[in-house]
């Protein structure tokens, strides 16, 4: 498996020895997140590096940021996006991003202002801080910012550092990790993410083609992307490419990435466990008006609608899109523990903007709907790569078929049983299916909503299919609760 990192390319216009309040950067990109393969790093690795903290009462790391002046840290735009300049501190001249260094709260932010959440191009930001950082050269220092029209040769090692996560779908970690990784050509780039995501002019790409093992990753998000001292670029967003079959791939396992064009109905729930304003995916769901999502009623059951967002629009779960709160949330009368009528729907506070793009609502189907054995059907969710895991934060998708509903049930027999309420799809060799962060999400033939993933027996398990609640059969109910 190998992944490139797309970074937000730096060219610094002349400021004549002083640096503007709002400096003038065309930018390149890189987004996702955490350092693989680094090692622990000392303050004089990267004095520049600032660990980005957001919260609201307790402050956790979140993003990397880069020192520029005294008062200016550079960021990537999705970071800040969405968000007060209260909920952000920095902390400065500690490789510990919970403890040590110079803790400074920020005063305003700035975005780009051509910064798009769908495309992550102009992935820039500025964050103007409340109080000068004490700049003294060994633990804290400003990074130089490269000439305008600067050339970076392909190959050229890039050194990243961050607090972002070690492993794909891992948790941050305290200590600032360092790697250092090659420029990728342009063309080669932008060939790799053909029909994920363009790589503009405004983006730089690093990473090892060779095997994988090395760059940043989810929490290095913003962080620097240094050659020969000099922050050539931000780091932005990646994927992983590598084999299709197995855990490895990701989230929908065995699946591929999926340009959210390819299933603009499908949006990430994120929900906010604690109630501190920091909200994370738990399941998927699907666009069924501008105000109703349906989802799994095992997810939304027994939650408060003010601890969720819904995200639409967007491949990514951080990233670009529509955030929409939920005003009230609807479960299934006759949900019960065997996951029977596991179905709810979720009803915005405002209406989401449908542009049928990037956005749109999905057909449901008729209440005698039959679906035919081997019949295939279209998957797609945000959740882990393996059972258990994290989410790794981009879309992903797998055609899968329908399993007869009698196998279905006697494959379950001992396990849980699969009503008429339920449908089974899957590929019964394994390698492929519905993992954790899935449930809830869209099951679709030719376009029309047939199921809404509901439980398996562990993820892309052989002779243990995905089973779907039955979307023909609650048909009635759906539109009986929807405004």
């Amino acid at each position: 498996m190998f992944r490139i990192l797309v970074v937000t390319f730096l060219f610094a216009t002349a400021y004549g020895g002083v640096l503007p309040e709002v400096p003038q950067f065309a930018m390149d990109w890189v987004r996702d997140g955490r350092i693989v393969g680094g090692q622990n790093a000392d303050n004089k690795d990267a004095p520049y590096q600032v660990a980005m903290l957001y919260g609201r009462t307790t402050f956790s790391q979140s993003c990397g940021g880069s020192i520029i002046s005294p008062t200016v840290v550079v960021c990537a735009a999705h970071c800040p996006d969405g968000t007060t300049a209260a909920q952000w501190k920095i902390r400065a001249g500690s490789t510990n991003s919970g403890s040590g260094g110079q803790l400074i709260d920020v005063s305003r932010m700035i975005i780009h202002s051509s910064y798009s959440g769908s495309t992550i191009d102009f992935d820039i930001s500025l964050y103007i801080l409340s109080s000068a950082i004490n700049i003294d050269g060994v633990n804290t220092k400003a990074i130089p910012l490269p000439a305008q029209n600067a050339a970076v040769a392909d190959g050229a090692p890039a050194f990243v550092t961050g607090w972002g996560s070690t492993r794909e779908g891992g948790s941050t970690v305290a200590t600032l990790q360092k790697v250092t990784i090659p420029i990728v050509n342009q063309q080669t780039c932008a060939s790799a993410y053909t029909g994920f995501n363009s790589i503009t002019a405004r983006m730089i790409c690093a990473g090892n083609l060779a095997n994988g093992g090395q760059d940043a990753c989810q929490g290095d998000s913003g962080g620097p992307l240094a050659v020969n001292g000099v922050l050539i670029g931000i780091t932005s967003w990646g994927a992983s490419f590598g084999p299709k079959a197995g855990a490895d791939q990701g989230r929908i396992v065995g699946g591929e990435l999926a340009e959210i064009s390819s299933a603009p109905y499908v949006v990430a729930l994120m929900y906010d466990s604690l109630g501190i304003g920091r909200y994370n995916l738990r399941c998927t769901g699907s666009i069924l008006s501008e105000t109703v999502i349906v989802t799994s009623a095992r997810c939304i059951e027994k939650t408060d609608p003010r601890q969720w967002k819904v995200h639409a629009g967007s491949s990514f779960v951080e990233i670009g899109g529509q955030y929409m709160d939920v005003g009230s949330i609807i479960v299934h009368e006759n949900f019960n523990e065997n996951w029977d009528n596991d179905i709810g729907l979720m009803i915005l506070s405002i209406a989401l903007q449908l542009d049928d793009v990037s956005t749109a609502a999905i057909s449901l189907p008729s209440e005698d709907l039959v679906l035919q054995d081997d019949e295939a059907v279209f998957v797609t969710g945000f959740g882990s790569v393996e059972e258990g895991g994290a989410a790794t934060g981009y879309l992903l998708g797998v055609t899968l078929k329908i399993v007869n509903q009698n196998e279905c049930r006697s494959l379950y027999a001992d396990y849980n049983p699969v009503t008429d309420r339920m449908m089974c799809a899957g590929n019964l060799a394994g390698g492929e299916g519905i993992c954790d962060g899935d449930v809830g999400g869209p099951i679709v033939r030719n376009n029309v909503l047939v199921g809404i993933s509901s439980w398996s027996k562990g993820c892309a398990v052989s002779r243990q299919p995905d089973v779907g609640t039955r979307v023909s059969s609650m048909v009635p109910w759906i539109l009986s609760n929807m405004p």
